[in-house]
């Protein structure tokens, strides 16, 4: 079939890009990704060095949060009106113009900040330095609308949750290297002073070489709107439209919130690292950088994790996970003195960072037409950087550093608690009514998209009430699971009883499988099976009555099915799986990965008239006709009701 997928927010049959590897864009923009990461950290450093941090004396929770509240400031001022320029001009352009409009401003201010001979700006030209963040940041915010929105442009949607996290990786490494080349040349020696001139011209070079590779970009699945343009209000209209569309999609909104909290908890967390840094481990900000390259490590193998997983499903589960590892990792942080134990729970907290935000990024992109996905980036990034900017606000007037660790403790348990919240709002519950069987079919949900790379055809032919059948080929003992992911109702499987083992017995508590023993002619197990689809239930079963190892074609059907299917008066649902793990034991095939797709035929009833032999027939034909023709094609209408459908399904 290939990897080609239908764009579900563009117009129907637009064709995928290139795969990630063979995609020359998409290299130029990771690249400009880390360039851009790595000139923001040296400015950053850069910025601490002048201001004094570290000396005696130095409320240093002050510095950090004043840098950070002058870098986000126009993230919440500026970014809504550049949300709505990247829907209406070229993006590649406007991340072109920012970074080299930044890097020529790195430049000028390096030779107009009068900084002393030790490195340190004088008390009455601070104002300098907050200037100085405030107009990176302003081209910062210029460009995280027109880059998120992008990234599908260059992309497109079958790798997109692996481009993200790719593009986060990125951004951390170049964040990490600015920390330890930064790092080192701030550090100093008794004979060599800090070396805050080459830190400044180097993160210029960095925006000015980020910003050249922006204009080898091609974007041919991308055209900017053309509208016509009335009167300025026009412009806030527009603009409020980003913010509603996020206000209104749940799982959009539901994301944003808890990504909210995370950054409202950072806002507080960072500042704290440097406070013990210098109060609890007795550091300098060499041991800074070591301790903030462990967070930005954390992201880096974080989103690494996302990047492998590369599915749409299971954000949910993702983000409560992440909430729940931060809380618990940034308020153990404030508490325990040994630095080496701090840089591991830097590192978890940096994890489960990443385990929010490559999620919500990539939600995002998949549920926001291009037309205005823009906006809708810009107010995620507004609704999100809210708590930080004024933390951050709240920390440079009126912090000390004392207050910071109990602050961001409390936050912490903030944060778990909404963690806990969260898990009972949209990991327990729905579409099933009990709380076990959602948490097992979101897992098992996220195992098959992540493990088995599974594909799902035509899932919306599934009736979502009444009695129903679905009778499948088998090959592998994950079926069952694969069909139980894509189908949002409980399926009681027909169940070898010889496979039904003890030591899973929370497992058949929630699927509480029909057991049949092969050993025996088991008319109870039918029997069940025709009382459950006579109570408007879901059966499932496998009529080949084993593994088909062959695969080549269909082994003889178990006579039974005919029988369920007439007595039990049900709609039989063919299903079609092939590509699982070819392994003759089933338990083996959960271990190995593979690319499993399934198509679903379209529902049918057998004439009560007709003899079990030919019902047989009807059955076996149907799911052999299915893998006969096993080739969806990409721009399929059906894979995009199935995608918006899925959407649905989060919470």
């Amino acid at each position: 079939m290939g990897r080609q997928r239908a764009d579900t927010t563009a117009a129907a049959g637009t064709l995928q890009p290139p795969s990630l590897g063979r995609n020359v864009s998409f290299h130029l923009l990771w690249t400009s990704v880390f360039a851009s990461g790595f000139g923001d950290r040296l400015a950053m450093l850069a910025s601490l060095q002048m201001l004094g941090y570290g000396r005696e004396g130095v409320n240093n929770a002050s510095i950090s949060a004043g840098i950070d509240f002058f870098f986000f400031l126009p993230y919440l001022l500026w970014c809504p009106l550049a949300g709505w320029l990247a829907d209406r001009v070229p993006r590649r352009m406007m991340l072109f113009g920012a970074d080299e409009t930044r890097g020529v401003f790195v430049l000028v201010a390096w030779g107009l900040i009068p900084y002393t001979a030790g490195q340190i700006i004088a008390p009455q030209h601070t104002w300098m330095v907050w200037t100085f963040m405030l107009a990176i940041g302003f081209m910062a915010a210029t460009m995280v609308p027109a880059k998120l929105s992008i990234v599908p442009n260059i992309a497109g949607f079958a790798d997109l949750q692996r481009a993200n996290a790719a593009v986060v990786c990125m951004g951390i490494t170049g964040n990490l290297t600015g920390y330890i080349i930064g790092g080192q040349l701030l550090a100093g020696t008794p004979d060599h002073p800090p070396s805050l001139g080459p830190t400044i011209v180097t993160a210029a070079l960095a925006y000015i070489v980020s910003g050249g590779f922006w204009l080898f970009v091609k974007t041919p699945w991308y055209r900017p709107a053309r509208r016509h343009f009335e009167r300025v209000t026009q412009v806030f209209t527009e603009i409020g439209d980003g913010l509603r569309y996020t206000a209104q999609h749940r799982p959009a909104k539901f994301l944003t919130l808890a990504a909210s909290l995370m950054w409202t908890c950072t806002a507080v967390y960072v500042p704290a690292m440097h406070v013990i840094n210098v109060d609890m481990y007795h550091g300098d900000i060499a041991s800074l950088t070591t301790l903030m390259g462990c967070l930005g490590g954390g992201m880096l193998v974080g989103s690494i994790i996302m990047g492998v997983a590369n599915t749409r499903f299971g954000a949910e589960i993702y983000i409560t996970v992440g909430m729940i590892g931060a809380a618990i990792a940034m308020s153990a942080q404030m508490i325990v003195p040994n630095f080496h134990v701090g840089l591991v729970l830097a590192l978890i907290t940096g994890v489960s960072a990443s385990c929010i935000l490559v999620p919500l990024n990539t939600m995002l992109q998949r549920v926001a037409a291009d037309r205005i996905r823009g906006r809708v980036f810009a107010a995620k990034e507004v609704l999100t950087d809210i708590g930080k900017v004024g933390g951050s606000l709240a920390i440079w007037l009126v912090g000390t550093d004392r207050d910071l660790p109990p602050i961001s403790i409390a936050l912490g348990v903030a944060l778990f608690l909404a963690a806990i919240y969260g898990v009972r709002r949209f990991v327990l519950s729905a579409p099933f009514e009990r709380p076990s069987q959602n948490l097992v079919w979101r897992l098992s949900r996220l195992y098959a998209h992540a493990m088995h790379r599974l594909d799902a055809f035509h899932r919306h032919r599934v009736p979502r009430e009444g009695p129903v059948l679905i009778v499948a080929n088998h090959t592998a003992g994950i079926d069952p699971i694969l069909i139980q992911a894509v189908v949002p109702r409980v399926v009681r499987w027909m169940m070898v009883a010889h496979y039904h083992k003890w030591w899973l017995g929370w497992l058949w508590y929630v699927t509480d499988p029909i057991l049949v023993h092969r050993d025996q002619r088991d008319s109870g197990a039918v029997r069940q099976a025709i009382g459950l689809l006579r109570e408007n239930d879901i059966v499932g079963i496998f009529p080949e009555g084993g593994l088909n190892r062959e695969r080549e074609a269909l082994m003889e059907f178990s006579p039974g099915v005919a029988l369920i299917a007439k007595k039990g008066g049900a709609v039989i649902v063919p299903v079609y799986i092939c590509d699982t793990p070819n392994t003759d034991s089933p338990l083996l095939s959960f271990l190995i990965p593979s690319r499993s797709r399934l198509v679903f035929g379209e529902p049918f009833k057998l004439d009560d008239s007709t003899d079990r032999q030919q019902m047989l027939d009807t059955i076996r034909d149907r799911i052999a006709a299915l893998g006969a023709q096993f080739d969806p094609p990409a721009d399929d209408a059906a894979a995009q009701v199935d995608a918006l459908s899925d959407e649905k399904l989060l919470g």
